[in-house]
């Protein structure tokens, strides 16, 4: 049986940690709804940037797997599932991120920025810093 990816349909919420690590990464973790019955997989697939972006928030599409079967239920059942992203490295401008659905996006933004700019710094070697646990919390659905 193959597998079929798509946009899932609806984001619920976005939640950015900072990961205590060295250097420093950014955790992000999406709640959203999909109308795939029993996702083998999810995930947030980061866009592809040749120059950052302007206002700083980063965007990601929200997608799920699932196996292709010619049985698939056809009631539009929407289903909860959850993806996650580490950000390896923290641009020094990041503001924040955005996540699409096919139907919605939401955006989380850091909600310290004085935080934000020390992870920069201990990331250019100028200061210890490390943070952990959740900094943010969902922003308005688009």
């Amino acid at each position: 049986m193959s597998q079929v990816t798509h946009v899932i349909i609806d984001i619920q919420d976005v939640t950015l940690a900072i990961l205590k690590s060295n250097p420093p990464q950014l955790s992000i973790v999406a709640v959203g709804l999909t109308l795939a019955e029993k996702p083998v997989s999810a995930a947030l697939n980061p866009y592809e940037y040749f120059i950052p972006p302007s206002d700083g928030i980063y965007e990601f599409s929200f997608v799920a797997t699932r196996e292709s079967s010619p049985a698939r239920d056809a009631r539009n059942v929407v289903y909860p599932i959850v993806a996650s992203h580490v950000m390896t490295h923290i641009p020094p401008h990041l503001k924040g991120v955005r996540i699409h659905g096919s139907t919605s996006s939401r955006e989380s933004l850091l909600s310290a920025p004085e935080k934000a700019r020390e992870i920069v710094l201990a990331l250019n070697g100028s200061v210890g810093v490390a943070v952990e646990g959740p900094i943010t919390g969902g922003g308005p659905v688009r």
